[in-house]
């Protein structure tokens, strides 16, 4: 679960825009962003709010 301390619209709006950006990344710099590295920074960023 979320700890009471964080803004869920904001994070909403934060994942938005990481997901976003790894996107364009993923297209421009395939050789950089795989797949396994795009998940790698998802799965980051969610443990960092839990």
């Amino acid at each position: 679960m979320l700890s009471d301390s964080i803004n869920v619209q904001l994070e909403i709006s934060r994942l938005s825009a990481l997901i976003d950006g790894l996107f364009i990344h993923a297209l421009l710099r395939p050789d950089v962003y795989s797949p396994e590295k795009v998940k790698e920074v998802i799965y980051y960023h969610l443990e960092t709010i839990i």
